[in-house]
């Protein structure tokens, strides 16, 4: 898919092949690290080990909101020897102020297979995010 500019529900960003059982996915990833400070931290190594984790996330955060806009803040090029995009994800929640939270993400290739993907979030992005959840984390809960 494209980038654009023009924010889309971050489910079409996802390759379709993905799906909600991760089973045809092609992706060959000895580890994946996110930078950033809780609730973004984390190290997961091993395939299986990572797309459990892109499950868990996107169930118990990503999915539970009322609806889920991903926006390319930036061109997307190559960075640190991948390819890298800044990005804004925009969540809203029913009775709740909309959440937005900036960062980067890079891939790492050998071939045309992704060998290490990184979410970068920042320190003061994850401290809001956590400000957010204390006030309004019951309410995302019951979703």
């Amino acid at each position: 898919m494209p980038f654009s500019r023009t924010p889309q529900p971050s489910s079409t960003l996802l390759p379709a092949t993905i799906g909600p059982s991760w089973r045809r996915t092609s992706l060959t990833m000895p580890y994946t690290k996110r930078r950033g400070g809780p609730p973004f931290g984390g190290r997961y190594v091993g395939r299986a080990v990572i797309l459990a984790q892109f499950k868990q996330v996107l169930d118990a955060f990503d999915r539970r909101f009322t609806s889920r806009q991903l926006e390319v803040l930036a061109d997307p090029g190559e960075r640190e020897g991948g390819a890298w995009v800044q990005w804004r994800m925009s969540l809203a929640l029913s009775g709740a102020p909309d959440l937005t939270i900036d960062g980067e993400e890079l891939a790492l290739f050998r071939g045309d297979q992704i060998y290490r993907p990184e979410d970068r979030v920042s320190a003061s992005e994850s401290e809001r995010t956590l400000a957010y959840l204390a006030v309004h984390g019951a309410r995302l809960a019951s979703q």
